[in-house]
């Protein structure tokens, strides 16, 4: 998350596009359209170069970290036991997010947290 803040400066997406496209009637108007598509896919491909040199953990190693009864882990883990591409760790809120190996990972201490190898989300 902090590596695409400053990918986009500190800003979200949409004061990103704003900035870079106008008002929104300007980017109705077929060339504010295409100003605001090609905004949009220069911001992707500074995400992508950002995260280039990031190392994945390989097939099936995708490690949610995440407490069993909260619904707002409970959709990445189902999905990531669903398509085979990783597995739950059990992290309790307020105890496991505040250990320093946690926020090397995680500053703002919340879960879910995605892990990849060395690419955290």
């Amino acid at each position: 998350a902090s590596g695409l803040m400053s990918v986009a400066g500190g800003y979200a997406l949409k004061e990103m596009l704003d900035a870079k496209a106008g008002s929104p009637a300007d980017m109705l108007t077929v060339s504010g359209i295409q100003e605001t598509v090609n905004a949009a896919l220069d911001f992707v491909m500074e995400i992508a170069d950002a995260f280039k040199d990031k190392v994945t953990a390989g097939s099936g190693k995708v490690e949610i970290h995440g407490a069993p009864g909260s619904m707002n882990c409970m959709g990445p883990i189902l999905i990531a036991k669903h398509a085979g591409c990783g597995d739950m760790v059990q992290c309790i809120p307020g105890v496991d997010t505040q250990k320093p190996e946690f926020l090397a990972m995680n500053p703002f201490h919340a879960v879910p947290l995605l892990k990849d190898g060395d690419f955290c989300l």
